[in-house]
């Protein structure tokens, strides 16, 4: 009786070892715009006729697939194992830079696409640290990221910007962490454009006085 017993145990507990494991459910968060970009005001005609190409975000690799990133000390990651993207990062940033200056309309053409012309501009984007900062049970977000203009006639960065930027968690869960990823990297976008504006009326006005 008593191994009849320990039999009946051992398969109650296989039992509701599989049960436990078919509850865990990955979870998947994505990086958008924020509530604010509908509200970016844009122009009734682009700021300039050039183009421009929007190279694909580089990520650094150790950020760049669907594992979200926590780093637990100065040297050290982890990466959540029920918590995931959506989409990679370079693909879902690639998307919103070109979003939100196709809204902006700074240039008359601004895509990611392929071309059949050569553009007279091109947007490097290169993402440095996409993650999770833990500290003290206290959660963070962090983006470190950099974005450069590069005329193609002359290779030279003509307008260039870089962030690195920690915000700590209103609320210690990842959904308020891919919000305040989305909302720094939007953030930044806007820092960019204008530096980008700022660039091109200083070339409209340099070419009107020769």
């Amino acid at each position: 009786m008593p191994r009849l017993i320990l039999i009946a145990i051992l398969l109650a507990s296989s039992v509701w070892g599989c049960f436990s494991r078919k509850a865990v459910q990955l979870r998947y968060y994505l990086i958008e715009s924020p509530a604010a970009a509908e509200a970016t005001l844009s122009r009734e005609i682009p700021l300039t006729d050039a183009s421009c190409e929007i190279r694909i975000v580089s990520v650094h690799p150790a950020f760049a697939d669907n594992r979200i990133a926590v780093r637990m000390n100065t040297h050290e990651l982890n990466y959540y194992a029920h918590h995931k993207w959506a989409v990679t990062p370079e693909e879902t940033l690639t998307q919103l830079t070109e979003e939100y200056l196709q809204r902006r309309r700074i240039f008359a053409t601004a895509s990611s696409r392929v071309w059949k012309f050569a553009p007279e501009y091109q947007l490097q984007t290169r993402v440095n640290q996409l993650e999770v900062v833990q500290q003290d049970e206290k959660l963070s977000a962090h983006l470190n990221v950099e974005f450069t203009l590069i005329r193609n006639a002359s290779k030279l960065a003509v307008a260039f910007h870089s962030a690195d930027r920690k915000v700590p968690l209103a609320e210690n869960d990842l959904n308020t962490f891919a919000s305040t990823i989305s909302d720094l990297f939007y953030k930044e976008l806007q820092v960019l454009s204008e530096k980008i504006t700022s660039y091109l009326q200083d070339v409209d006005v340099s070419d009107s006085a020769n």
